[in-house]
């Protein structure tokens, strides 16, 4: 679009005496300005001067000069009446008339029985908030100023130079940046070129025009969710934050992380960089959910401009709430949540041979802890668990979920299906999609995801422990080998205190850096940072805190292991509720040997009894680290779990998802 297109003015039909006093009464009902312009009679400039029109029953036209106005001359019979322009929504009616009463507070004229209309410019520029504030600069040169009115097309600012500025100091040519705030809040900033400049040494108008018509938010990836259409589409209500005016958009498409709008050319004006708060999305005229987002592109398709608005800032539950809407629009047989009772989930357990002889047995006795942490991890609201499951006619074919076990690490487990529909590498995908989405939200606080399995376990051994041999680099994504054992309160009536200067105490900052140094030369993966293993992190209690609102328990308390001075052992107790993974491996106490030679089984027993009396537990389920010393001392153990953990950074998702889509087609 050229600037003669924007500035030429061509008819449009007009409209008759009652509906301009529709059009009168719809400025004096949202307190909007006509625009009077009058020449000079003997030197022949323009003023252009605004007016607020009352209330018109069609036979005038009557407004009061605006206040605030400081052109407003006080000889006004050195002038004679131009024209007077009506705005409206998609045109502007166009007055000429001499039969006009100036006076020094207010002008009236007959309205005739028909306007013409006429449109000055392609977009309709809206008066901006009186509240935002407007700064210009370049080069480290600032100029401050007020938003007179905006559009996407342009935006004109009222600039108030002090006393020791010049406005030569300004290059067009190069780039001057904008940046529009209210309250001391940033609605918009980004680059702009002038368009035009008027005006004296103290007072400038200038027009500016945006000139990015993309500013992403995210970096770029390979594999994103689907852009999905809704039928009936959902509306987007928000106050735009350039006008104050409410809004309504509807929507185009939508993602997990964003969505696109669609807007009229001539009443456009959402500019990409802006940030939009409070936007409520509405589904079947419903209110949804509720999210602050920031417009990242506009583009003009097919006689409309389409804008993309990518989130934020949005709550755990309505994200999630968002989630399953995208997930069911894409599969309806795919859904974010269960509302099944807990028992027909453990019968489906049954049925995918998930829960076998062997777990039952371990998991029979604390059966109604099972359901009840069940009932409030995935039926009830909450930060800390998410539940993925295929359906279909009210059958479970596939399941699995996501339960957050530290400050930024989420463990995907329970992964179950029937053998059919593809139902398990669609939830596989369901919850990768998930991880690959939220881990950019802030209030997820997702920076890890871990999977823990049994090396034999031929499913996730191909799928996710090959992605960490093709990737061959732990800082990314890695894997660690563990013993498992089990430890009876019976087997410890008779243990004996250690010989020698052994002690088990409190672990502290250095016992910390030294386990950090230790496990880094071991392996080099990733669990220190994940499992809140190190200096920064031990000590934190944020998930504790999570847990216990939602009515559950997750503390840990860490313990050295010292001969005299020299950390020989690292052991973590997890004191969680029975029944939030069904192996029991997020209420377990995980031993880390840092000297095998030093901590003898002798010393192990000694370590396990020792938590087993000290927090009074009828049985222990141990994880042992690393897993060769039972190998070494030829312990009884009776099997091995792989802890696989992936870094949700650019260039492990990346990889990730793109590995994935080998299998999830």
């Amino acid at each position: 679009m050229t600037q003669d297109q924007r500035i030429i003015p061509y008819p449009i039909p007009g409209l008759r005496r009652s509906q301009i006093a529709n059009r009168l009464n719809a400025l004096h009902f949202r307190g909007d300005p006509i625009l009077v312009i009058l020449r000079h009679r003997e030197y022949d400039y323009t003023l252009t001067l605004r007016a607020h029109p009352e209330i018109s029953h069609g036979e005038r036209l009557r407004a009061l000069w605006d206040k605030e106005s400081r052109d407003l001359p006080r000889n006004l019979h050195l002038y004679r009446l131009e024209k007077i322009l009506i705005p409206g929504i998609a045109n502007t009616l166009e007055l000429k008339t001499d039969n006009v009463w100036l006076e020094s507070d207010w002008l009236q004229v007959e309205l005739p029985e028909k306007l013409p209309a006429i449109t000055c410019r392609n977009i309709d520029r809206r008066p901006g908030d009186p509240s935002i504030e407007a700064h210009l600069s370049q080069n480290s040169i600032r100029f401050s100023g007020q938003l007179v009115d905006c559009s996407a097309e342009g935006l004109r600012l009222e600039i108030t130079l002090a006393d020791h500025q010049s406005f030569c100091w300004f290059q067009s040519d190069q780039n001057i940046t904008l940046t529009l705030s209210r309250q001391g809040r940033v609605v918009f900033s980004g680059p702009v070129h002038l368009l035009r400049s008027l005006g004296d040494r103290d007072q400038r108008t200038v027009v500016v025009l945006p000139t990015e018509s993309q500013v992403p938010r995210y970096q770029p990836r390979e594999e994103r969710t689907k852009r999905l259409t809704i039928h009936p589409s959902p509306d987007v209500h928000f106050f735009h934050p350039l006008t104050g005016l409410k809004t309504t958009l509807t929507v185009r498409d939508l993602a997990s992380l964003g969505l696109s709008v669609r807007e009229k050319i001539v009443q456009a004006t959402l500019i990409p960089g802006m940030i939009l708060e409070n936007i409520e999305l509405t589904v079947f005229g419903t209110p949804f959910i509720s999210f602050s987002g920031q417009v990242v592109y506009r583009r003009v398709h097919d006689n409309e401009v389409i804008c993309g608005i990518a989130i934020l800032d949005i709550t755990v539950d309505n994200h999630s709430k968002l989630i399953g809407l995208v997930h069911q629009a894409e599969n309806e047989n795919s859904f974010v949540r269960l509302n099944h009772d807990p028992e027909k989930f453990f019968e489906f357990l049954f049925d995918t041979g998930f829960l076998y002889p062997s777990k039952y047995e371990e998991v029979h006795v604390n059966r109604e802890s099972f359901l009840e942490a069940y009932r409030k991890l995935y039926l009830n609201e909450n930060q800390i668990a998410r539940c993925f499951v295929y359906l279909e006619n009210g059958e479970i074919l596939g399941h699995v979920s996501a339960l957050r076990i530290y400050r930024h690490t989420w463990l995907d487990h329970h992964h179950a299906a029937l053998t059919k529909s593809r139902s398990g590498l669609r939830v596989l995908r369901q919850v990768s999609d998930f991880h690959n989405d939220v881990h950019v939200l802030n209030p997820w606080q997702m920076r890890y995801v871990t999977g823990i399995w049994r090396p034999n376990n031929e499913f996730p051994a191909k799928v996710f422990g090959q992605l960490a041999t093709n990737l061959g680099d732990p800082s990314l994504c890695s894997t660690d080998t563990f013993a498992y054992l089990r430890t009876t309160l019976d087997t410890c009536r008779r243990w004996d205190d250690l010989q020698g200067p052994w002690e088990v105490a409190k672990a502290n900052r250095e016992d910390i850096y030294e386990f950090e140094g230790y496990y880094h030369c071991q392996s080099g993966g990733l669990l220190c940072e994940a499992f809140d293993l190190t200096v920064d992190s031990f000590e934190d209690c944020t998930v504790a805190d999570e847990y216990a609102r939602s009515g559950l328990k997750r503390n840990r308390h860490l313990y050295a292991v010292r001969y005299g001075l020299e950390l020989k052992a690292l052991v973590e107790v997890q004191d969680s509720d029975t029944g939030l993974n069904l192996s029991e491996l997020t209420n377990a106490v995980y031993i880390y040997v840092l000297d095998a030679n030093m901590v003898t089984p002798k010393i192990l027993e000694f370590i396990q009894c020792m938590v087993t009396v000290k927090h009074k537990r009828e049985s222990l389920t141990v994880m042992l680290y690393p897993s060769h010393y039972a190998q070494r001392y030829q312990l009884n153990i009776s099997k091995e779990y792989t802890v696989w953990i992936l870094k949700l950074n650019s260039e492990g998702l990346s990889a990730y998802m793109k590995h994935l889509s080998r299998w999830c087609k």
